[in-house]
């Protein structure tokens, strides 16, 4: 049995305390970076755009710190004569992705340890491109996990938890028997949270649907290692529940929405952003060192 760990983030009206010196650090290190690529790499034909970092000048509610650089410069370019592995890794760090047919729909699978693979579903509407999924991938990742996400988007003429089980079932096949498997899930896919735990499947639960009863049920009965993700402002999560439960990992933040974000506060939203994907690789971490 797990001991709880509970984490509550509360969001700051004054960020006066927040500097921009690690920003500035790595902006001038991909500045350096890309301009010994550059003088390596001739005849690109990209456009350039600028990106600001920091409060706007005419702000009149906080001091000016940001800064600019362009994007020519920054690791985010794609030589639009040369679509090969070398460019994807330089936006996106794809390197090692294979599309998959899963047979019910498509998907990717990134090779890291084949005997630990884990399966990556989206949200209904939110694919494994958008953050939380990303940045979930990137950890599972750097921990070693191969990675399959399953991409699809719920066609609503079809039963919720008949479409989850589908995917669920896909994946399961595709990746076989002779892993061990780790389940990644944002929102609608914690309809897998019942098979999981039949299973005895280690999982990541990232807004989970906590007004099903089978979703709280399976938390309450999950002895394999588990960490649930919600947020205060979202109405599907519930932290007196979650409150009681000592047999998973929790991570509340206080003021995000359903997907993991301030409302109006961009700055806070990448800070949420930031600490959720820092309390799912310390998750992943124990579970590498303690597999059981």
């Amino acid at each position: 049995m797990l001991v709880q760990r509970s984490l509550t983030l509360q969001h700051r009206a004054d960020r006066s305390d927040c500097s921009t010196a690690p920003i500035r650090k790595a902006a001038s290190a991909a500045l350096r970076s890309r301009e010994r690529q550059a003088t390596k790499r001739a005849g690109y034909a990209g456009s350039c755009a600028t990106i600001s970092i920091g409060s706007a000048p005419d702000s009149p509610s906080s001091s000016t710190r940001g800064f600019t650089f362009t994007a020519d410069s920054m690791p985010l370019r794609v030589s639009r004569r040369q679509h090969h592995a070398a460019d994807i890794d330089a936006v996106g760090m794809l390197h090692g992705m294979d599309d998959v047919d899963l047979g019910i729909c498509g998907g990717q699978y990134f090779a890291g340890d084949p005997d630990r693979v884990a399966v990556l579903l989206p949200g209904a509407r939110y694919v494994p491109a958008a953050p939380l999924l990303w940045f979930a991938r990137v950890a599972a990742q750097g921990q070693g996990w191969s990675v399959l996400q399953v991409w699809d988007q719920w066609d609503r003429s079809v039963e919720a938890e008949q479409w989850v089980a589908d995917r669920l079932e896909a994946a399961l096949n595709y990746v076989g028997d002779d892993s061990r498997v780790l389940l990644i899930t944002k929102s609608i896919t914690s309809l897998a949270l019942p098979a999981a735990v039949e299973r005895g499947l280690p999982g990541v639960w990232l807004t989970p649907l906590l007004g099903r009863e089978s979703v709280r049920a399976a938390l309450k009965a999950a002895e394999a290692p588990t960490l649930a993700v919600g947020a205060t402002a979202d109405p599907t999560w519930d932290s007196e529940f979650v409150s009681g439960l000592l047999n998973i990992e929790v991570i509340e933040i206080v003021a995000a929405d359903h997907s993991l974000q301030h409302a109006t506060d961009v700055a806070t939203s990448i800070n949420y952003l930031r600490l959720v994907t820092e309390g799912i690789q310390t998750f992943l971490g124990r579970l590498s060192e303690h597999p059981t």
